[in-house]
């Protein structure tokens, strides 16, 4: 009888606890493992007590576990691993300002559930949060790293991707950092960052000066290709909330960049089938979006190519000196595609085109723009302007859009203007 009694206390002890255990996995999904765990932490004996220790002594695909407390350790990871934090707000693990926090040098790598901060080093600008990269040329190629559920603040700069293929970063924030909040370069590739927000990152020099503090996507070496930001809020950081160069395949899809104290989204050289799609770009101080080619003399590059900007609303842009407003696009030669967008209330003008000529213009609404359209300084060939709703059309005839050429004005016209607006619906 006795015996049965102990037998039914067990089994009780054991349920509850795999009860226990399932309840907690429901509230947070951890990354799959097939190896072996490791603890880090806690109060259970064998446990360890710094991660790298942990991390050092793991096998290839096994799972670190790092229970609540703060860690003040630089890590090194050089093995295909998990890394978990029990609770992403109490779990943190503390750079001491001399170094990245976390360092990836291994494929198959996948860090979830941990606040990282103080990566920086008063010698060196470029550190990191996290830095995914192993040496610096073509043959240091890395792939497979996964980052969710993580916060990243107070560090020199937030994540950077350094020849990486696959890699996301889901469900995290980024807030405080003094740099880049992301930095993607040299041949990345498949690179994905949806659900994260991004918020008061960067850093004034002077006036004229400033480290900024959004995602830069810089494939001016190597190009960059098949990048996705998705569902993500990037707002109120210094400089540009999304800055390309030498980027091939990016799409960009129901995200707001909102408050940024120079461009929200900057293009430059080098672009290649770019998508801006169903987002809100909001109060940017000088240009909601910013497209600029290069040039040999008056000559454009040419170097821009296939940029669909489709389906979005740009509110309230501009507002500074010299600042132009809602979108402004120079040198650039059949790259550029404008369509089904309210481009409403920006500061100057809803579009400036300057020395650009065969790009379209789409059935857009251009609402209460302090100047709708405008261009200056590009030929004999025009834009393409078609069926736009203009508020300051005056009902019959063709819109005129205005101009100026070196020495006379110049006039695009819009032949066939919708006769009241599209419905677009804003982003909420």
């Amino acid at each position: 009888m006795k015996k049965c009694l102990v037998v039914g206390i067990v089994l009780l002890f054991v349920g509850t606890s795999i009860s226990s255990t399932i309840a907690q996995d429901t509230k947070q999904p951890l990354p799959a493992s097939r190896g072996n765990w490791l603890y880090v932490g806690g109060d259970k004996p064998g446990n360890y007590t710094r991660i790298q220790d942990a991390i050092d002594n793991a096998s290839d695909g096994d799972t670190v576990f790092v229970y609540n407390g703060t860690y003040f350790e630089n890590i090194n990871i050089t093995k295909p691993l998990t890394l978990i934090g029990e609770q992403q707000h109490t779990t943190i693990i503390d750079g001491c300002q001399q170094d990245n926090v976390i360092t990836v040098e291994s494929n198959n790598v996948s860090v979830c559930g941990f606040t990282l901060k103080n990566g920086t080093d008063n010698t060196i600008w470029q550190r990191w949060a996290i830095q995914i990269q192993k040496g610096i040329g073509p043959a240091s190629h890395l792939k497979n790293f996964t980052l969710s559920q993580c916060v990243i603040t107070e560090n020199r700069g937030g994540i950077l991707f350094h020849n990486v293929t696959d890699g996301k970063i889901q469900n995290c924030t980024i807030h405080d950092n003094s740099n880049v909040s992301i930095e993607i370069r040299y041949c990345s590739d498949n690179i994905i960052i949806e659900n994260t927000t991004i918020y008061h990152n960067g850093e004034t020099i002077s006036n004229n000066s400033f480290y900024s503090g959004g995602i830069r996507m810089d494939g001016s070496n190597y190009f960059c290709t098949n990048l996705v930001l998705k569902n993500c809020k990037i707002y109120e950081n210094i400089g540009i909330g999304l800055n390309l160069v030498g980027v091939h395949d990016m799409y960009m899809d129901h995200s707001f960049i909102n408050d940024s104290s120079c461009f929200g989204i900057s293009i430059g050289q080098n672009i290649e089938n770019i998508t801006i799609h169903h987002s809100t770009i909001s109060r940017n101080s000088q240009e909601g979006i910013r497209i600029i080619d290069g040039t040999m003399g008056q000559i454009s590059l040419r170097s821009i190519r296939n940029i669909l900007i489709h389906n979005n609303t740009i509110t309230n842009n501009g507002g500074i000196l010299h600042a132009y407003g809602g979108i402004f696009i120079c040198h650039c030669v059949d790259g550029v595609r404008i369509i089904d967008n309210n481009i409403i209330s920006n500061d100057r003008y809803g579009i400036y085109f300057d020395c650009s000529r065969k790009n379209q213009v789409w059935n857009n609404n251009f609402i209460d723009n302090t100047c709708n359209a405008y261009f200056s300084h590009y030929g004999p060939t025009w834009n393409q302007w078609e069926g736009n709703y203009w508020d300051t059309w005056i009902g019959f005839g063709p819109k005129t859009i205005h101009g100026h050429g070196m020495i006379f004005p110049l006039f695009n016209f819009d032949w066939h203007p919708a006769q009241k607006p599209y419905d677009i619906p804003e982003m909420t």
